[in-house]
C-alpha cells in the first residue's frame, strides 16, 4: 500500500511556543521528507482532546464510552483541521 500523506501528531504549547516533543517531531518529519515521496504535515493538536471529551459531554456519553471514543474523536478533530486547512 503507498501512502501519499503521512500526518503525525504536532504538540504545540497553549502559547504558540514548541516544547521539545513538537521539536523533535519537526526533526522526524524534515528527515521523513527526505525520504518519503508524499507530503508530510504537521497539525496543531491543541485542545483536540478537551474538545473531543466536550462534544462527548454535549451527547451525555457515559465516562466509561468517553474514555474508549475520547482519542477516535480528537483524532477526527486534528482531521478536520487538516483538511479546513488544505480548502483555503
Amino acid at each position: 500500500m503507498l501512502y501519499r500523506h503521512h500526518r503525525p501528531r504536532f504538540p504545540i504549547r497553549t502559547d504558540g511556543t514548541k516544547g521539545k516533543e513538537a521539536e523533535a517531531l519537526e526533526e522526524f518529519a524534515a528527515e521523513l521528507r527526505q525520504h518519503f515521496p508524499g507530503e508530510v504535515v504537521l497539525v496543531d493538536e491543541r485542545f483536540s482532546t478537551r474538545e473531543a471529551e466536550r462534544h462527548l459531554l454535549d451527547l451525555d456519553t457515559s465516562r466509561a464510552k468517553r474514555k474508549r471514543l475520547v482519542d477516535k474523536i480528537a483524532a477526527c478533530l486534528i482531521l478536520e483541521t487538516y483538511l479546513a486547512r488544505e480548502r483555503v
